[in-house]
């Protein structure tokens, strides 16, 4: 959604994570996500130095963690091995642990050419280089690199020799937030109405198709 519009529809074979059990098929579960607090620092600092910010989308990231306990799915409907079920090696989305699971492979990535996650915000990473730095924030697969042009390639170059990407190029939309830039003021405004717009589009429309007045026994789930 680098322009805000939804590019392309995906059907996917997921695991049914709520059949899970703690312990027994997972021990952790997160998804690693940016702060806005933290966003909002690596944009003003971007905006101030006029560093480069570009945008990059890792495909079917979840596919690429790996996982440490024993987990058997069924085979997908209409694939038949004669009654045989799959023995997983890697995480696949719809596990409770798909999340954490790529998380630490990106992190060993990220450490292995030379980055450094903070403490303070463990999806935000720096690297230096010739006095130069680089840095790396993540929203799940979602990823913001900032540099001059020539280490930002870099950073790309390095990712897309463990990860398949898409390049979306100059960061344009990134979790919902618009984001505009005045290179020659340094300035950079950040705005939402993109998603404002879609929010009212979906109200418009869920009251299109529902009757005025509610009727009072109709719950709040009835409606979504």
């Amino acid at each position: 959604m680098q322009t805000g519009k939804i590019l392309k529809f995906k059907a996917r074979w997921v695991a049914r994570g709520d059949l899970q059990k703690k312990s027994v098929d997972y021990k952790e579960t997160f998804a690693p996500v940016a702060s806005l607090m933290t966003l909002r620092i690596l944009l003003q600092l971007i905006t101030s130095e006029d560093l480069e910010l570009d945008q990059m989308d890792v495909m079917s990231a979840f596919l690429n963690g790996s996982i440490d306990m024993l987990v058997f799915l069924m085979q997908p409907e209409g694939f038949d091995l004669g009654g045989a079920v799959c023995c997983l090696l890697k995480s696949i989305y719809g596990m409770c642990q798909a999340a954490k699971a790529w998380y630490e492979v990106l992190n060993s990535v990220l450490e292995a050419i030379g980055f450094m996650r903070l403490m303070a915000d463990q999806v935000l990473w720096i690297r230096w280089t010739r006095d130069k730095l680089q840095v790396v924030v993540a929203h799940v697969d979602d990823l913001l690199m900032g540099g001059i042009r020539s280490m930002v390639d870099d950073i790309k170059a390095e990712l897309a020799k463990s990860f398949k990407i898409k390049d979306l190029g100059e960061a344009k939309v990134f979790i919902g937030l618009k984001i505009t830039r005045d290179r020659a003021a340094r300035t950079m405004s950040l705005d939402q109405a993109h998603y404002a717009c879609s929010f009212k589009m979906r109200v418009a429309t869920l009251l299109a198709s529902t009757s005025t007045p509610i009727s009072r026994s109709c719950a709040a789930n009835d409606l979504m």
